[in-house]
């Protein structure tokens, strides 16, 4: 009976550990994207949309940035005076 309990204590405390920090830190490089950022939008999105919004926040958060990357890369293509230090 311990030994079981042991066993289960040890189990969550992996699975905590696997879930809030390895997976956004995996996660988030697969994605371009710092782990805090990913913790951050899957709370929202939980949040906001439930388990929806936690299956679609992170693409939607990746998508979001290569969006607003390629808006800035435009940008400093077109307007390079805007972007001088």
């Amino acid at each position: 009976p311990m030994k079981a309990l042991w066993v289960v204590v040890a189990f969550i405390i992996i699975q905590q550990i696997e879930g809030n920090l390895i997976s956004p830190k995996i996660v988030g490089h697969s994605v371009g994207l710092h782990p805090a950022f990913i913790i951050f939008v899957l709370l929202v999105g939980g949040a906001l949309w439930g388990l929806v919004g936690l299956l679609v926040s992170v693409p939607l958060a990746g998508v979001l940035k290569v969006i607003i990357e390629s808006i800035l890369s435009w940008f400093r293509l077109n307007y390079p005076k805007w972007f001088r230090p």
